[in-house]
C-alpha cells in the first residue's frame, strides 16, 4: 500500500560536525605520495568542495562524473574540489593506482587523496570532527574562510530524474552565493 506521507530523510542533516567544530582539516597523500592539506595555498580563499568517496562506490562515480566537468568550468572562478578516497586497502601501492584509474576514466583534474579504509575507526581518525558518516559519497561545501557551510550525504544520480536536476540547481546556487560572499 502506498504511503503518501513517506519521505526521505533530510540528506543535509544525516552527517554533521561535532559540537564546537565549524571546519574540517586533514593532511593526506595523493596517489603519488605527496601530502595535500586544506592549508595548502591552492585552497586558500576559495570555495572548496570535499567529496568523501571510494573508487568502488557507484554513487561516488556518478557524483564525480558531475564534479569533474563542473570543476573544469568553475576552477578559474575560485572553486576547488578535493576527493577523499576511502579504499579497501590502506596501502598507497594498491589503492593509488585504483584512484589514478578512477581519475583517468572520468577525466578528474582535482586531487583525490587516499584517506584510508571505509570503516568507522579510520574515518574517526582522519576526520575526528565528524559525528559519523552515514553513506558514500558525503560532500562538504566550505566557504572562502574554510568554514563548513553544508554537508550532503549521498548522491541522487541522473537516473533519479527530478531529484538529480533539483540537486544540481541547489548545489550550483550554493556555490555561486558563497563565491559572492566577501
Amino acid at each position: 500500500m502506498k504511503d503518501d506521507k513517506a519521505s526521505l530523510p533530510d540528506l543535509k542533516k544525516l552527517t554533521y560536525l561535532k559540537p564546537g567544530f565549524d571546519r574540517i582539516n586533514f593532511s593526506l597523500p595523493n596517489p603519488a605520495g605527496k601530502m595535500i592539506s586544506l592549508q595548502d595555498e591552492r585552497y586558500k580563499n576559495k570555495v572548496v568542495i570535499i567529496e568523501l568517496m571510494g573508487s568502488w562506490c557507484p554513487n561516488c562515480l556518478d557524483e564525480s562524473r558531475f564534479l569533474a566537468p563542473y570543476y573544469k568550468k568553475m576552477k578559474d572562478q575560485g572553486v576547488e574540489v578535493i576527493g577523499l578516497a576511502f579504499e579497501y586497502s590502506p596501502e598507497l601501492s594498491i589503492s593509488g593506482p585504483k584512484i589514478e584509474n578512477f581519475k583517468k576514466r572520468i577525466g578528474v583534474e582535482y586531487e583525490i587523496l587516499l584517506a584510508g579504509q571505509p570503516n568507522d575507526e579510520t574515518i574517526a581518525q582522519v576526520l575526528p570532527m565528524l559525528h559519523k558518516i552515514n553513506g558514500y559519497p558525503t560532500t562538504f561545501i566550505l566557504d572562502k574562510a574554510g568554514k563548513v557551510r553544508e554537508i550532503h550525504t549521498g548522491f541522487s544520480g541522473p537516473g533519479t530524474g527530478v531529484y538529480y536536476t533539483d540537486w544540481i540547481h541547489e548545489f550550483e546556487q550554493t556555490i555561486v552565493s558563497l563565491l559572492h560572499e566577501k
